[in-house]
């Protein structure tokens, strides 16, 4: 849609791919979200629960020709492979059939309305994926909401202002963080992901609870040490 209208928002490359996977063994339980970061090299893998069956995948963030690259495929094949058999599914995921797609990660801030105004960009068309989380459903009802609201109002060119100030911004904190996430995951998984409270923080980062712009400081300030005494000649 955005390319068709001449409307280009910056995006970062990445790539993803899915499986459905039915529900035969009671050892995944169909209530539980499951997320895994380091089961891919700078990506994520996720079991998403549905009525009857599993999503299961996982998504890489790099370049351009990374990305486009068949090396990257098998790496996430392999990735959503490993994932099912640790999830004890029952089932092979060589035998599911697989659906690739482009993630649309959220870059940095740029027109996401027509110079008509009579278009505005929501969800993946104005490249709302968290640079972090890989999540963008949350994203994409906010922006769906806004734009609304701006058409209601009777100002819909000051829809891509009003988005990044309201959505952008917390991209930008999660892109920060995600920088130091995926350059450094050994040391941010032991002095974030393993902490007490973090399943329970990124439960309301997930649901909008808490925005990345509340806590960027606080994260950034946490792993910086750690990840310039492990670049230390020794360092551990």
């Amino acid at each position: 849609v955005a390319h068709r209208l001449g409307i280009v928002p910056p995006r970062r490359a990445a790539i993803a791919a899915e499986i459905e996977v039915p529900l035969v063994s009671d050892s995944a339980s169909p209530a539980t979200f499951h997320i895994e970061y380091g089961v891919i090299r700078n990506g994520y893998a996720w079991a998403f629960p549905k009525r009857d069956h599993l999503n299961v995948g996982a998504g890489f963030f790099g370049t351009s020709q990374e990305a486009r690259g068949p090396q990257t495929r098998e790496l996430i094949l392999s990735a959503i492979s490993a994932f099912t058999a640790a999830l004890d599914l029952g089932v092979e995921a060589s035998g599911c059939r697989t659906h690739f797609h482009p993630v649309p990660i959220w870059e940095r801030a740029g027109p996401r309305h027509h110079p008509s105004k009579r278009v505005l960009l929501a969800g993946d068309a104005a490249c709302l994926v968290n640079p972090l989380s890989g999540d963008g459903i949350l994203n994409a009802i906010r922006s769906g909401a806004l734009a609304a609201l701006c058409i209601a109002e009777g100002e819909p060119g000051t829809y891509s202002r009003r988005l990044h100030q309201e959505i952008g911004r917390d991209l930008d904190a999660a892109a920060r963080i995600a920088r130091i996430f995926y350059a450094f995951p050994d040391v941010c998984f032991k002095m974030g992901i393993a902490r007490p409270t973090a399943t329970r923080t990124a439960a309301r980062l997930l649901t909008g609870e808490l925005r990345y712009t509340e806590i960027v400081r606080r994260v950034i300030g946490r792993l910086l040490p750690a990840v310039k005494r492990l670049a230390m000649p020794g360092g551990q």
